[in-house]
């Protein structure tokens, strides 16, 4: 249901038995309902991700932690209304330390909190072509983004499964379908297989594909992501 209040001008979440929201139609209500817990494979590995995170967290120094909460403390992270809001120190370094984890990086290696206090500049990047015979989804990196001139920093793509074509709106979920690294000579590229997702997704000709898109730096800044989509040919 659709409405406007005189008292709620913004409100996301549950409360009791119903659920708040917002589409690009306004503000809705709906009937909380109760997900179901496949504990899908990638379920399990996120999950894993994350507890292995915090105990890295109790792992580190308090000068590295405390560093942690001073780059939170300085770089704001846009929530669903499109407001600023701060993380805490933690928070921060889990955001970073499971797409490590996800890369097989070892976080151990990533105590270090970034000193340049902001999420990185992904740059322009659109979606050149999908293709349903080979699964395979290209996107093209304009200009010579920081991330892409240098080993260490990575474009990770995620797919959405397959939509109708009609469909403009996708909220989730996404599957992790690889990653592309810089380089010395920067990458100008990124080919993406969702042969490479957890479980594997097919894709088939006329199909709307929707991808998420970010960027991770070799100092753990992890940039705001990137929505693309596309029909498959």
């Amino acid at each position: 249901m659709k409405f406007k209040s005189q008292i709620v001008t913004q409100a996301s979440g549950s409360i009791g038995g119903t659920t708040f929201g917002h589409n690009r139609a306004g503000m809705y209500m709906r009937a909380r309902s109760i997900p179901v817990n496949p504990s899908s494979t990638t379920q399990v590995e996120r999950r894993s991700a994350m507890a292995s995170a915090v105990v890295h967290w109790g792992l580190m120094t308090e000068v590295q932690r405390s560093a942690w909460r001073t780059y939170a403390e300085n770089v704001p992270v846009t929530d669903g209304f499109g407001d600023p809001q701060f993380l805490t120190g933690q928070q921060m370094w889990i955001r970073s330390a499971t797409i490590w984890s996800m890369l097989g990086v070892a976080m151990s290696t990533k105590y270090a909190a970034p000193i340049v206090f902001n999420m990185g500049d992904t740059g322009l990047i659109t979606l050149t072509s999908i293709t349903a015979a080979t699964n395979v989804a290209v996107v093209a990196i304009a200009g010579t983004p920081l991330w892409a001139a240098s080993a260490g920093n990575f474009l990770i793509c995620q797919f959405g499964i397959p939509q109708n074509a009609s469909l403009r709106f996708f909220k989730g979920p996404y599957r992790f379908g690889g990653a592309d690294e810089g380089n010395a000579v920067p990458i100008t590229t990124g080919t993406f297989d969702s042969d490479d997702c957890d479980p594997p997704i097919d894709i088939g000709v006329g199909q709307r594909i929707f991808l998420r898109l970010r960027t991770i730096y070799s100092d753990g800044r992890l940039s705001a992501p990137i929505f693309l989509d596309g029909l498959a040919v």
